[in-house]
């Protein structure tokens, strides 16, 4: 009964919502990776009989492109004042806001970029300040939202967002680009960022409580599951996490992962142009082939995950070891072998498929185990794990420009062979100093000592076992 009433609750409505938002997100970050392409190419323009070769709008060599790429990611730097923020005036809230300001900028972009580089540059931070508020404020809206039974199934259903975007919108974005320009791209990304706006706000508050259409017996439900208490000594809280070499571990996955995303999400375009010549429209396709597959990889994920948990003799430490170390060494297998074996687009295209499966595979681990370790001050550890964020999606579109300056395959099997070497190093950290279990610093101060004493008692019940 109450799988069948889950199917039908608000907290699930909510949870679709979030899946669209997650493609907006995609989509407000992703609008460049295929409109560059068009403005930095030379395109064939019929004027009358004859067919006249116009010069790129921009004339940017491979190392701006790279930077401009990249520089959203900066914004991340104040993802731990969203955070903040989020846990003050509540996820919705802040979500709602900051994807107003996005879609508004995104809709301007064509004229900042044509008026000033320099204030393009100022836009692409902006933005990235707003899409990092509103990744972090996610947590916090999941914290009031989902019981504790539900979390993995709602996470799964929101996260799956991010790659659906891509096996959606990359195609979209690559007609309307060779249809219309480059411009249209940020017209329409921008534009259904406001619908998505006008659908979420009214719809979603920040907790259940506030919920006008939410029923009784679903209200009491969560209100009754989520009873767990944030610390209050938030300063010693910090420095607590900040201490934990668990979230380092998180954090290094996080960078590894967040690089390999990057790449394959940002460049991947770039490579197969290189590689094939095709059109912009085919471009955008077969850049979205691999990441349609994560569409069904990531739920499958987190449904193996309580899988695991629930049915194994293997203790959350040990599932999350396993699934992250794997999907690590798989994806630098797979690397290795796009960079020796011969060229063959079918065999490339099965590599870049797999690739993604174990990169979405990554995403999955890393934000239920940010939960895991932090239950109930999860948005707070994803702010501060924003910034390893930060590091990889910003090294990952510069090394691949520094790696790649020309349209050689010899300079992209280099940059697959670094991207390998990247994923080896992640494994091993993670399989050395990751961890599944509740860490003490994310509890009340009654709740650990009520922790204490039931760790105390269990012990005390195992050597009267023994004894007897």
């Amino acid at each position: 009964m109450e799988r069948y009433r889950f199917w039908f609750s608000k907290r699930f409505v909510v949870s679709v919502l979030a899946f669209i938002g997650e493609m907006n997100i995609f989509a407000l970050k992703a609008n460049l990776n295929i409109a560059i392409l068009d403005m930095t190419s030379k395109r064939e323009v019929i004027m009358g009989n004859t067919t006249v070769i116009q010069n790129p709008e921009f004339d940017w060599d491979s190392k701006t492109k790279g930077f401009v790429l990249g520089v959203n990611e900066y914004g991340s730097l104040l993802a731990p004042l969203g955070g903040y923020l989020a846990m003050r005036y509540g996820g919705s809230t802040v979500i709602s806001i900051s994807n107003v300001i996005i879609s508004i900028l995104t809709i301007f972009t064509p004229l900042i970029i044509r008026y000033s580089f320099n204030l393009f540059l100022v836009d692409r931070i902006i933005e990235g300040v707003t899409q990092a508020f509103r990744f972090v404020s996610f947590p916090e809206l999941w914290s009031q939202w989902s019981p504790n039974r539900d979390r993995s199934k709602l996470m799964a259903i929101s996260l799956t967002g991010l790659y659906a975007g891509p096996a959606i919108i990359y195609p979209i974005f690559g007609i309307v680009t060779r249809k219309y320009g480059w411009p249209a791209t940020f017209y329409f990304s921008g534009g259904l960022s406001l619908l998505w706006s006008v659908i979420w706000i009214p719809f979603v508050p920040n907790s259940p409580a506030s919920d006008r259409w939410i029923s009784k017996e679903e209200l009491s439900y969560i209100q009754q599951d989520l009873k767990q208490s944030r610390p209050k000594n938030i300063p010693a809280m910090w420095k607590n996490m900040i201490l934990s070499r668990h979230v380092y571990a998180l954090g290094l996955s996080k960078v590894v992962y967040t690089y390999g995303a990057t790449v394959t999400v940002v460049c991947l375009p770039m490579y197969i142009q290189d590689l094939t010549g095709r059109r912009i429209d085919e471009i955008g396709i077969y850049s979205a082939i691999p990441t349609f597959v994560n569409i069904f990889t990531m739920p499958l994920t987190g449904y193996m995950l309580d899988y695991f948990n629930n049915t194994s003799r293997l203790n959350p430490t040990q599932v999350h070891k396993l699934f992250m170390c794997t999907a690590f060494g798989f994806g630098g297998i797979l690397l290795l072998a796009m960079a020796y074996l011969p060229y063959n687009f079918t065999i490339l295209m099965i590599c870049l498929i797999l690739l993604k499966c174990t990169v979405s595979v990554n995403e999955v681990v890393c934000n239920l185990n940010a939960i895991a370790i932090a239950p109930k001050c999860s948005s707070v550890l994803t702010s501060f794990l924003a910034l390893f964020y930060m590091v990889g999606a910003v090294t990952g579109p510069l090394i691949v420009a520094f790696i790649v300056t020309g349209h050689s395959p010899s300079q992209w099997n280099t940059s697959f062979i670094t991207f390998a070497m990247i994923l080896f190093v992640g494994a091993i950290a993670f399989f050395v100093l990751g961890s599944g279990e509740p860490q003490s610093w994310s509890f009340s101060i009654d709740e650990q000592n009520k922790k204490c004493d039931q760790d105390q008692s269990q012990g005390n019940q195992q050597s009267s076992t023994k004894a007897v």
